[in-house]
C-alpha cells in the first residue's frame, strides 16, 4: 500500500457565522480520526457537506448555505477561505482566497447570481429539452429517468454547449485548483441504504412514475463480484506469464537457490496463504490441481541437488502470483471478520457467483436485502471504507450510529482504526452518540450550541 503524501492532509476546518449563529473550529487529530459531537441544530451535517463541496470545487452548493467565512488549513500551512460579506438584505459580496505555503495570496470575487442554479436553469430548456427541473438543485434526465445535481448538470451542459457551461464554472485561483485536485474527499451520508439507479429502455418521462432505486447492499455485492473477477483475471494473466517463461528462465538465468530450510519456510508460508485465500473465498478449493497434488514439505529433505534450483524458482514464482491477491484479500478478511463477529446466527462469505453471500445457521442462503437495517448499515459502512476510499482521502461520515445496537457502536471506532492502518486515510465523523467515541475521548471535538 502506497503511503499518502502527508503534505496533502488537512490540519483544521473552520466556519464562522453559520446560520448567522455559530462559530466552529475543528482541528483534525493526528490519529487520523476526528469526531465532532453536539446537539441537534448546530450544523454538524452542514459542516461535513461544506467541507465536501469545497474540496470538490462545488461553489454553487456552498453559496446556498448562510455563513460568514469557511476555511481549510492544510498540513503545509496553505489556506483556502471563502468570505461572505452582506452588502444589503438581498446582495452579498463573496471572496475566494488562497494562500500557499510560501505566503503568496490569490483572490477571486464570486458572483452569487451567476452561480445560482435558478438563473442557470432558465436557459436549460432551450439547449437540453430532455431535462426537467424537479427542485432548486435537481433535474431529471428524461432519457434515463436519472436524477442529476448541479455537478452532473455542468458536465452535461458542457457536452452540448461548452460556452454556456463556462458561464457557470468558477475559474478559481490556480494554486487552489492544483492543490485541491490532488486531494480526494469521500462523503458517506446518513441516507446510505438506498440509491437511485439508471433505467435503460424507454426514455419518456412520466411524472407519476416511481423513482428507480436499488439497495446499496445489492450494489455493493455486485461490486464485490466485479472486483473478484478483475483481480482473478489479473492473477491468471500474471500466472500464465510466469508459467510460460518458467523453463526459459531455468535454462538461461543463473538461479540463486534457497537452502533446504529456507525453501521449507517459503513453501509453508505459501500453503498458509493459499489456505487463507480459499477460506475467504478468493481461491477455489476442493477439486483444483493444487488440492489434488498437495505439496509434502517433509519430502524436501530427500531432494537431489539439481532439484533445489527448480524448487526455488517455483517458490519465488508462486509468491509473486499470490502477491497479486494481497490487497484485496486483506480488505476482504477485515470485512468478513467484523461482520461475522457481529451478525447473530448468520455467516457472511465471499462468492464468485454473487459477490457477497449470507447464510443462516441452518446453512440456507439468506437474500442480502433481508438483512436488518442495522446489519445493512454495518455492511455498507465497512464496504465503503474498505473498497471505495483511495489514499489521500478525507472521509466524511454522517451519523455512523444509525440503526446500530449500542454494542456495535462501541466497537465501531476500533474497527475503523484497524481499517485506517491498512488503507491510510483521514476521517471526520459527525455523531450524536457518545458510544461511537467510547474510550477514544481524545478524538472528540465538541461543537458548541452557544451563539
Amino acid at each position: 500500500m502506497i503511503e499518502p503524501d502527508t503534505t496533502l492532509r488537512i490540519k483544521s476546518i473552520k466556519v464562522t457565522g453559520l446560520f448567522g449563529l455559530y462559530d466552529h473550529d475543528v482541528t483534525l487529530k493526528e490519529d487520523r480520526v476526528t469526531v465532532i459531537h453536539g446537539p441537534n441544530g448546530v450544523g454538524k451535517t452542514v459542516f461535513l457537506k461544506l467541507t465536501d463541496a469545497f474540496l470538490r470545487g462545488s461553489y454553487h452548493e456552498i453559496i446556498t448555505v448562510p455563513f460568514e467565512t469557511f476555511e481549510i488549513l492544510f498540513a503545509d500551512n496553505s489556506l483556502a477561505r471563502i468570505h461572505v460579506e452582506r452588502e444589503s438584505s438581498n446582495s452579498r459580496k463573496i471572496q475566494l482566497i488562497f494562500k500557499n505555503s510560501e505566503g503568496i495570496i490569490e483572490e477571486l470575487a464570486l458572483d452569487p447570481d451567476r452561480l445560482s442554479p435558478k438563473r442557470f436553469s432558465e436557459r436549460i430548456s432551450d439547449f437540453l429539452p430532455f431535462l426537467i427541473q424537479i427542485g432548486p438543485n435537481e433535474w431529471i434526465d428524461r432519457r434515463t429517468d436519472e436524477a442529476i445535481g448541479p455537478d452532473e448538470l455542468i458536465t452535461l451542459v458542457n457536452e452540448f454547449d461548452p460556452k454556456l457551461a463556462k458561464k457557470w464554472v468558477v475559474r478559481e485561483p490556480k494554486g487552489l485548483r492544483e492543490f485541491r485536485e490532488r486531494i480526494n474527499v469521500h462523503l458517506i451520508e446518513a441516507q446510505r441504504l438506498i440509491r437511485l439507479t439508471n433505467v435503460s429502455g424507454d426514455w419518456r418521462f412520466r411524472p407519476n412514475r416511481e423513482r428507480q432505486t436499488t439497495n446499496t447492499v445489492q450494489e455493493y455485492s455486485r461490486d464485490m463480484k466485479r472486483k473478484l473477477e478483475s483481480t482473478l483475471a489479473t492473477y491468471a494473466k500474471h500466472s500464465q506469464k510466469l508459467d510460460q517463461t518458467f523453463p526459459q528462465r531455468l535454462l538461461q538465468e543463473t538461479v540463486d537457490p534457497l537452502t533446504i530450510d529456507q525453501l521449507k519456510t517459503e513453501l509453508q508460508q505459501i500453503e498458509e496463504t493459499r489456505n487463507r485465500l480459499k477460506r475467504i473465498g478468493i481461491l477455489e478449493g476442493g477439486d483444483s490441481s493444487q488440492d489434488a497434488y498437495p505439496l509434502q514439505i517433509s519430502k524436501l529433505d530427500n531432494m537431489q541437488e539439481g532439484q533445489l534450483p527448480v524448487m526455488s524458482v517455483y517458490a519465488r514464482d508462486t509468491k509473486q502470483k499470490l502477491a497479486v491477491l494481497n490487497e484485496l484479500s486483506e480488505r476482504i478478511e477485515i470485512l468478513l471478520d467484523v461482520l461475522n463477529r457481529k451478525f447473530t446466527n448468520k455467516q457472511v462469505t465471499i462468492s464468485r457467483e454473487s459477490g457477497i453471500a449470507v447464510f443462516g445457521k441452518d446453512g440456507n442462503s439468506i437474500p442480502i436485502t433481508a438483512l436488518s437495517s442495522g446489519e445493512q448499515h454495518e455492511l455498507v459502512l465497512l464496504y465503503d471504507l474498505l473498497f471505495k476510499v483511495k489514499p489521500n482521502t478525507l472521509v466524511l461520515i454522517d451519523e455512523p450510529e444509525l440503526s446500530l445496537h449500542i454494542s456495535w457502536q462501541k466497537g465501531f471506532m476500533d474497527d475503523l482504526l484497524e481499517i485506517i492502518r491498512l488503507a491510510h486515510f483521514d476521517v471526520l465523523i459527525a455523531t450524536h452518540s457518545p458510544y461511537i467515541v467510547g474510550d477514544h475521548s481524545d478524538l472528540l471535538v465538541i461543537l458548541s450550541s452557544e451563539s
